[in-house]
Parts: C-alpha cells; sequence; structure tokens
C-alpha cells in the first residue's frame, strides 16, 4: 500500500507567507501627524535599501509641509522587515511606531522624539516584559 505524503503543513507555510505579503504591500501608506506648523510623514520602504529589507523612513517639515528635512532612517535592521508604520505628534513629541518581522517573529516597536523629530531615542521593543527606555 502506497502511503501518501502529506505536504499540507508546507503549504499552509507557503499561503500564509503570500498572505503576509499581499497584506504589507495593501499597507503601503505614508501617515502624517500635524502639530502646529509641524507636518510629520513616516513610511516604510523596500526600495534600494543596504539589506534588501523595509526599513521605516521619516521626515519632517517645520513651515507647513512647504519643505521638509533629509529622510531619516528610523529601523536600520538588518534581520528583519520593518512594516506597518503610524506615526503621532503632540506639540514637541513625535511617536512612531511599527512591526519588526522576520521568519520567526512579528514584534511592534516604538522611537520616540522629543524636539520635533530632529532626533529620536533609542528603538524600543514594546513586546518585551519589564520597563523600557
Amino acid at each position: 500500500m502506497l502511503q501518501e505524503n502529506d505536504n499540507s503543513n508546507d503549504n499552509d507555510n507557503n499561503n500564509n507567507e503570500e498572505e503576509l505579503d499581499e497584506q504589507i504591500e495593501m499597507d503601503k501608506k505614508a501617515p502624517i501627524a500635524v502639530s502646529g506648523n509641524y507636518v510629520y510623514v513616516a513610511w516604510f520602504n523596500d526600495q534600494n535599501t543596504p539589506n534588501n529589507n523595509s526599513e521605516v523612513l521619516f521626515r519632517y517639515s517645520n513651515d507647513s509641509g512647504v519643505t521638509y528635512s533629509d529622510k531619516i532612517n528610523l529601523s536600520n535592521t538588518t534581520n528583519a522587515d520593518s512594516v506597518n508604520a503610524e506615526i503621532a505628534a503632540d506639540g514637541i513629541n513625535v511617536i512612531i511606531t511599527w512591526w519588526e518581522q522576520n521568519q520567526t517573529s512579528h514584534e511592534p516597536v516604538v522611537r520616540m522624539s522629543s524636539d520635533n523629530g530632529k532626533t529620536f531615542g533609542p528603538l524600543l521593543n514594546l513586546a518585551k516584559d519589564g520597563s523600557l527606555g
């Protein structure tokens, strides 16, 4: 009697990866936040990155969107894709969150600025236990 080889797990994994890729493609957007004359934009990009992975990029304008700063790579990851950026601002504070994902993990992270986006604090992994910062 011949026994059939069950490849359903392999097919499920491939389908999950394809669904995730499709979701990432659908989620590509450049969310903005506004506080006073400042306009903040964050997005993820997988074009021309050093490690061929997705990175979260950021720019700000201090003249209501007429001109923008040089872009800043906020994620700089070497072993994960950085996707689904979200942004919020209040006064001089800017908070950007996104997901770091690879074959073994999918974790939310955040970086914060307290000077209108000119500089950002360290990358904080929100999924870690205990205090952050």
